[in-house]
């Protein structure tokens, strides 16, 4: 008989449900806050070029765009929203 193999199954079936229910507490807004450096700047806009050229500097030598610097550049330039690169 294959009851001997399907009892494992039988068995998980049979067993009760239990779902653990999780009360907390809601957040104080207070916590979300972080503080901002004083000499923080901000720039309102999508990035520059030259903002995501230094964001895909992998090698420390911003003379030198290797191939996998390009590909880092297509993919921040896509994400974070600038304008097409065209080379």
């Amino acid at each position: 008989m294959m009851i001997h193999r399907m009892f494992p199954l039988i068995a998980l079936l049979a067993t009760p449900a239990t779902a653990e229910v999780v009360s907390m507490a809601p957040m104080p807004m207070d916590d979300l806050w972080v503080e901002v450096p004083v000499d923080a700047t901000f720039t309102p806009g999508p990035p520059t070029y030259d903002d995501i050229v230094a964001m895909a500097n992998l090698d420390d030598d911003p003379a030198v765009i290797s191939d996998r610097e390009r590909e880092m550049i297509a993919l921040l330039s896509q994400v974070l929203g600038s304008a097409p690169i065209t080379n």
